[in-house]
C-alpha cells in the first residue's frame, strides 16, 4: 500500500480526516521495512505495574478491526504481562515529518489458530515478493526466517509464534505547524474498541 503523500493541517482537519490518514499511514509502514513507521515503542506493564518498554515491528494495521499487529515469541516476558494487564501504550515517530503518533488501549494475545495462521502465511508471502522483486529486508525484520521454515513447521503454532493485537482507545497526533508540535486526539468510541473476534492481517487496510 502507497502511504498518503500529505500531511493533515492539525488547525483544520477533520477528525474523521485525520483518522483516515493515520490508519492509511499505519497499513502503509505495515508492509515496508524501511518505512520509518514500521518501528513501534510498545510499552507494557510489569508485575509491580512499572512501564516495560520495546521495540516492535508493525505487522498490520486495520481501522475496521481498530488493530495494531505485531508477532512476538509466545514464551516472551511481554507476552505474558499482556496476559496478566492489558494496558498498553504504542509510540510511533516519522522523522522525515516530525510527526509522532501515540497510541493507548488494551493490547491481547490472538488466540485464534487460523488468524495466528494468517499471519504467518502473510510473512511468508511478502518475503516471497521481496525474494521476487530481489529487495534486501532490513536486519530487524525477520521476515527472511519465514521464507525459510515449511508450512507445516511448528514454530509458527500458538505455543512458539504469538500475534500481539492492540485495539487503540484513544490517538494521540503530534504533527509539525508553524515550527511546533500540534497535538489532535482522536477517541475511539467504545463500541468500536474490540469490534470482532477476526485477527487475521488479511484484512489489513
Amino acid at each position: 500500500m502507497t502511504p498518503p503523500t500529505h500531511i493533515p493541517d492539525p488547525t483544520t482537519a477533520t477528525d474523521e480526516s485525520l483518522a483516515t490518514w493515520v490508519w492509511g499511514r499505519l497499513a502503509a509502514a505495515a508492509d515496508e521495512p524501511n518505512d520509518p513507521m514500521h518501528l513501534h515503542v510498545l510499552c507494557t506493564t510489569d508485575e509491580r505495574t512499572a512501564p516495560d518498554a520495546r521495540l516492535m515491528v508493525l505487522r498490520g494495521a486495520s481501522r475496521e478491526l481498530n488493530s495494531l499487529w505485531y508477532h512476538a515469541d509466545a514464551t516472551s516476558t511481554k507476552v505474558k504481562q499482556i496476559e496478566r494487564n492489558a494496558a498498553a501504550c504504542v509510540v510511533i515517530y516519522d522523522r522525515p515529518t516530525d510527526t509522532q503518533i501515540r497510541v493507548h488501549g488494551d493490547a491481547r494475545i490472538v488466540q485464534r489458530e487460523e488468524d495466528i495462521r494468517a499471519h504467518w502465511q502473510h510473512i511468508r508471502s511478502l518475503v516471497q515478493q521481496l525474494r521476487h522483486d530481489d529487495q534486501a529486508s532490513p536486519p530487524h525484520d525477520l521476515r527472511l526466517e519465514a521464507l525459510n521454515r515449511s508450512d507445516h513447521d511448528s514454530w509458527w503454532k500458538p505455543d512458539h509464534f504469538a500475534v500481539i493485537a492492540m485495539h487503540p482507545k484513544t490517538i494521540d497526533v503530534h504533527l509539525p505547524h508553524a515550527g511546533h508540535p500540534r497535538r489532535r486526539s482522536l477517541v475511539v468510541p467504545a463500541s468500536q474498541a474490540h469490534p470482532g473476534t477476526s485477527d487475521s492481517c488479511a484484512e489489513s487496510v
